[in-house]
């Protein structure tokens, strides 16, 4: 791909483009990691031509926990992600009308993913005591066992009757 494209490195909620530089933004399983969703969904406002399209693939709240085991075992899978927070649906969804957005349209992905979310789980149930020893040699970093560890928790959160968590995809248009 030589040639063909660029990679640059810079904060997406303030980037170094100018207004209206492209006909779509993308975000896919990134947008989590903003500290303030509204700052991403300005900002991609901003970069987009006018009719410009924004797709948002990721994790949502579906709804807040209801109990303090739900809240520390969502606050443990977030640090082992590093995912500062997740927006509810309702709330991407009313940033999004906020900055002005048009035709936004949300689809629940969340029973397809389950499947890969239950391998994903028994996999690093079935790694995680070799990564702890592995952590406990200094051979791997604390950030590596907590992500096993979120991978592990993700099921209650994620694969339950009622799911705190759930993967959908946003698109809207700016006008």
């Amino acid at each position: 791909v030589n040639g063909l494209c660029r990679f640059l490195k810079m904060d997406y909620t303030q980037t170094d483009f100018e207004n209206g530089a492209f006909t779509k933004v993308v975000g896919i399983e990134s947008i989590c990691y903003a500290a303030t969703k509204g700052d991403f969904i300005r900002e991609a406002y901003r970069l987009l031509i006018p009719k410009g399209r924004l797709v948002v693939i990721d994790g949502f709240m579906r709804r807040p926990p209801s109990n303090k085991d739900e809240a520390r075992l969502l606050a443990r899978w977030l640090t082992g992600w590093g995912v500062p927070s997740l927006s509810t649906v309702e709330d991407f969804r009313a940033s999004l009308g906020q900055q002005r957005f048009v035709r936004i349209s949300y689809t629940d992905f969340h029973r397809n993913v389950v499947p890969s979310s239950l391998h994903y789980h028994a996999v690093s149930k079935q790694i995680h005591p070799f990564v702890s020893l592995l952590r406990r040699g200094g051979l791997v970093s604390d950030r590596l066992l907590k992500h096993y560890e979120s991978a592990i928790i993700q099921k209650p959160l994620f694969c339950s009757e009622d799911p705190i968590i759930t993967y959908g995809m946003f698109v809207a248009d700016k006008p």
